[in-house]
């Protein structure tokens, strides 16, 4: 979704049904899907961190440059 409103240094996006993931990313990678793995659990909302960005979206990703094209 974008940077955290606490830390710009890290991103929020949403699960699968809609809770909050807050994670440390390259801004761009903003408006993809990406895979984290969740690391904490809070009240309302998950830590995680990055894994890499998800086979769905591997050609936007290559044509921003983020991942080799294949």
């Amino acid at each position: 979704e974008g940077p955290s409103k606490k830390d710009p240094l890290e991103l929020v996006g949403k699960t699968e049904n809609n809770r909050s993931v807050i994670f440390k990313a390259r801004p761009d990678v903003v408006g993809l899907f990406v895979d984290v793995r969740i690391i904490e659990v809070k009240p309302n909302s998950l830590r995680a961190e990055f894994v890499g960005i998800h086979a769905m979206d591997q050609s936007r990703a290559a044509a921003r440059h983020l991942v080799a094209a294949s």
